[in-house]
């Protein structure tokens, strides 16, 4: 099914997932959510969705996401010719 024929819920669950993948945190799925102005069962499903692959995603970087990681292994790395 392409994206112009999923159903609103659908599509607000696909952006869900894409700002998890992305880092995003929390505050912008519930900004989505506040915007999207669903029936209230369809907004807490989604942000359980949500919630819970944050949660799994950070506890499985030790609480940390992917780009922190990122980032504090380059701040590890000296400079060149500061080694």
């Amino acid at each position: 099914m392409t994206p112009a024929a999923l159903p609103p819920f659908d599509k607000l669950k696909e952006q869900v997932e894409g700002l998890v993948a992305n880092d995003e945190p929390l505050a912008s799925i519930e900004r989505m959510l506040d915007e999207a102005q669903l029936p209230a069962e369809q907004e807490a499903a989604l942000w359980l969705l949500g919630w819970s692959m944050w949660a799994r995603r950070t506890r499985s970087s030790g609480g940390r996401s992917s780009t922190a990681r990122r980032r504090t292994r380059l701040a590890l790395v000296p400079a060149p010719g500061r080694a």
